[in-house]
């Protein structure tokens, strides 16, 4: 006779085995294999089909079951998009995203999507696109064109929007702050741009200059304003300038 009760026997079937475990009637799938060292049959015992109780009887087990549902739904395409940087922009940089919207109502998406590339992949223009379509930030923000002619174009208008970038920069000051300014200057030969001029350096030779003036609250620890200008105008001749646009 068997050793377990009836009501757990009858749900065994062809190629499942009966094991009474801890006082509880589970149900397995069971297979064999030759053993040619035995010369008989090895059982393989396989997955957890579920248990079985005197009241509910045989009881599915929740991954088994989401296996065979999986295997009945069609599944017309699957991607796999990066979340985890994209969910932490969301959360914890929303108040920066109000700002984009209110001084770059047209733009913030793509500005957004472009900070995210920087900030997470270092990514020059040329595989922005690549990175906004394999991120969760391209099912937030659906369509946008970030090919590399499309995000140097929008960068080249933005770059002209003097007025809502200081305007943004100064949504960041506090009362009664100090504002700690920067100088610094970067070489260029460039022949497109405005900028370079023949100045004198920070080690005291002669090129063709590119000054920066950055302006920086040390209460918040944050940057306040930034503004390029010509390499033949020195920091403190602009700093006067600075202040009062700032």
């Amino acid at each position: 006779m068997s050793k377990h009760p009836q009501w757990a026997l009858k749900h065994k079937r062809k190629g499942t085995e009966l094991r009474l475990i801890n006082g509880k009637y589970y149900l397995y799938e069971v297979t064999s294999k030759w053993d040619p060292e035995k010369k008989r049959p090895r059982k393989i015992t396989g997955k957890l089909l579920g248990k079985i109780t005197k009241e509910e009887g045989f009881v599915e087990s929740p991954k088994r079951k989401l296996e065979r549902e999986m295997k009945n739904t069609k599944i017309e395409s699957i991607a796999v998009k990066e979340y985890g940087a994209s969910a932490l922009i969301n959360k914890h940089f929303d108040d920066y995203q109000e700002l984009l919207k209110k001084h770059f109502p047209h733009c913030w998406q793509e500005l957004i999507v472009l900070a995210y590339g920087r900030l997470v992949y270092h990514s020059p223009l040329k595989n922005m696109q690549q990175h906004y379509q394999h991120s969760y930030l391209s099912e937030q923000f659906k369509g946008l064109k970030l090919s590399p002619k499309s995000a140097g174009q929008l960068l080249h208008r933005i770059g002209k929007l003097r007025e809502q970038i200081v305007a943004f920069f100064r949504e960041f000051a506090v009362g009664n702050d100090n504002i700690l300014f920067d100088g610094t200057d970067l070489i260029s030969h460039s022949e497109k741009l405005p900028y370079p001029e023949l100045g004198l350096t920070k080690k005291g030779h002669f090129d063709r200059l590119i000054n920066l003036m950055f302006g920086f609250s040390t209460s918040r620890k944050l940057p306040l304003y930034y503004r390029i200008l010509p390499g033949n105008i020195k920091d403190v001749k602009a700093i006067s300038l600075s202040m009062k646009e700032l």
